[in-house]
């Protein structure tokens, strides 16, 4: 067998060789590794690819010198304020956001478009700013009674400006007449202070104390009801006058015919000078009947009692359309018939009366005839 032997130059020199093939020469690129003096150390922390790959976006990150400090506190409200009528307040604080002429509740408590500082109560919203109602009564300057009062509201709800509302004012045209509330009967007497609040006429009794209707001052005697300034019949005297019966025009104070008397003074005939005292029932009239027997046969029975209320203007049983005793006039009054026996001429029953006894004198019967012509006086 044969051995050859090569020097190992050569030998290595044949294995450069065989690795290096054309154009796989080492290309100088320019750049220069330095050295840094820095030692990297195996942490033994072993790095893994995850497969992420960062992509620069090209966005720069700029340093405004600004710096933000974190105070630990993060306040998150929910809600952004707006302000949608463009009045300047925003919608937590704005009366109404969708009206612009009603600002700031802050300024604006009762958010009736008044300012506080003006408004005349800034918790009632009825009541407005008090230059526009000086007395803050809810009635504005140009319609108020009167702005300076309170207690006067507008004068369209008060014509007259008296405090009493139209609807309950007796005359809202009037202002010395006021609530019908207080004065029942509209006589401008108040009723706590009315003689009777129910009677115009009668007004208040510390002018009038015996509420007759006439005042203190004119009345001949105030504290007597009976003597007052009326004239109820019209005969021109009043009960001051001193007329006798002021329900009755026949009876005053006139003395026409001249003889002194008037029909008060119980002139029978005030046009006949020649009749003077009237003929009274009560002094002669019913003695003739009681002399004459009348009384008893009609005291309870015989179809009449005889009294002065039963004879005179009271309807007779035989003629119920012919008063027993019709005053002033004889013709129409049967008790002068039957006295007369002329009864069956006006359609009447029965004798003539009294019954069975002799006819009443004629002097008697005169005085009865003059008694109902004069007028049956009592």
């Amino acid at each position: 067998m044969l051995r050859f032997k090569f020097p190992i130059i050569a030998l290595t020199t044949i294995a450069l060789a065989v690795g290096c093939k054309s154009g796989d020469d080492p290309v100088d690129t320019g750049t220069t590794t330095t050295d840094t003096g820095t030692t990297t150390t195996d942490t033994g922390t072993t790095t893994t690819d995850t497969g992420t790959t960062t992509t620069d976006t090209g966005t720069t990150t700029t340093d405004t010198g600004t710096t933000t400090t974190d105070t630990g506190t993060t306040t998150d409200t929910g809600t952004v304020p707006v302000d949608l009528d463009g009045d300047g307040v925003t919608s937590d604080d704005d009366c109404d956001d969708n009206d612009s002429t009603l600002g700031a509740q802050s300024d604006d408590g009762d958010c009736d478009g008044s300012l506080t500082n003006d408004d005349c109560d800034d918790s009632d919203a009825s009541l407005g700013a008090q230059a526009d109602d000086g007395d803050c009564d809810g009635s504005l300057t140009p319609d108020d009674c009167d702005d300076s009062d309170g207690s006067l509201g507008a004068q369209s709800d008060d014509g007259d400006c008296d405090g009493s509302l139209t609807s309950d004012d007796c005359d809202d045209s009037d202002v010395t007449l006021g609530s019908q509330s207080d004065d029942g009967d509209c006589d401008g007497s108040l009723t706590s202070a009315d003689c009777d609040d129910s009677d115009s006429s009668l007004g208040d009794q510390a002018d009038d104390w015996d509420c007759d209707g006439s005042l203190a001052v004119d009345d001949c005697d105030d504290v007597d009801a009976s003597l007052n300034l009326d004239d109820l019949d019209g005969d021109g005297y009043s009960t001051c006058d001193e007329d006798c019966d002021d329900s009755d025009s026949s009876l005053n104070l006139d003395d026409l015919d001249g003889d002194g008397l008037s029909t008060c003074d119980e002139d029978c005939d005030d046009n006949d000078n020649s009749v003077q005292v009237c003929i009274s029932y009560a002094s002669e009239v019913e003695p003739i009947m009681s002399s004459e027997g009348c009384l008893g046969c009609h005291g309870n029975s015989g179809g009449l009692t005889i009294t002065y209320n039963n004879l005179v203007n009271a309807s007779s049983n035989d003629i119920p359309s012919m008063y027993v005793v019709t005053p002033y006039d004889t013709a129409n009054s049967y008790l002068w018939h039957k006295i007369s026996g002329t009864q069956s001429s006006v359609g009447g029953s029965g004798v003539r009366m009294p019954k069975g006894d002799p006819a009443i004198s004629t002097s008697d019967l005169n005085t009865i005839e003059d008694w109902i012509l004069q007028g049956a006086n009592p």
